[in-house]
């Protein structure tokens, strides 16, 4: 049988660069961005879904939340102050509603591998996501982009369940550019793009859509793990 790939809060379905000849069903809540079902994930047609995949798990779950109210540049807007870290705002109660519809869709579905992404944030901080780690066993690596041949550093959070962890391991993470007392570079580790607070480079100098979107080449080392496997 064909693997099969359900990517939650597809968006631009940058996840799917990986997968080649996998057969691929996406969810996304933007009716700008096309995927099999355009819905909010806590309606999500959990039988429509089950009968598209044939009554079987799903090879991969790739789910990446919104992570707007989670980084840190908004987390006085949206949170209270640690360690309660309450939700302020709507924004911020829809976004924890959200990781928890995903969660629970994906504990439903049973997938034989998982990843679950979000920029390092204040998302790896929320006890919701403490229980699920535990719940479901899963472990948390952090990767930067530009070790994957993208031109930003973005550091970011992969929730990945133990089956995965067992064939696949992030390349090593990134250091950051050093400064002089005159904001001259004085180190580069990397080949990523300088982007302080307020640049026009790296992930803040993007149109707001390209800014979530996965390094193809981060994708397919994760489905080359999996593939080797199944």
């Amino acid at each position: 049988m064909m693997p099969t790939h359900l990517d939650l809060c597809s968006g631009e379905h940058s996840w799917e660069q990986g997968g080649g000849d996998w057969t691929s069903l996406s969810l996304e809540k933007n009716p700008n961005q096309p995927a099999t079902w355009n819905c909010d994930i806590r309606i999500a047609p959990v039988a429509e879904i089950k009968e598209r995949l044939g009554g079987e798990r799903p090879t991969l779950v790739t789910f990446s939340p919104p992570c707007t109210t989670f980084s840190i540049a908004s987390c006085s807007t949206h949170w209270t102050t640690p360690p309660e870290r309450r939700a302020k705002t709507e924004a911020a109660m829809e976004g924890l509603s959200i990781v928890n519809s995903g969660m629970m869709l994906t504990t439903i579905l049973d997938p034989l591998f998982l990843v679950v992404e979000n920029p390092r944030g204040l998302l790896r901080k929320m006890p919701v996501m403490h229980a699920w780690e535990r719940m479901l066993g899963l472990k948390r690596v952090t990767v930067t982009y530009c070790s994957y041949g993208d031109t930003r550093m973005k550091p970011t959070d992969l929730w990945i369940n133990a089956r995965l962890a067992s064939v696949w391991s992030p390349l090593p993470m990134c250091k950051n550019y050093q400064y002089d007392d005159n904001g001259d570079i004085l180190n580069r580790h990397c080949h990523h793009d300088s982007a302080r607070r307020g640049a026009k480079t790296g992930t803040q100098g993007l149109k707001l859509v390209d800014r979530s979107l996965i390094p193809p080449d981060l994708a397919r080392s994760i489905f080359d793990a999996m593939e080797a496997i199944i």
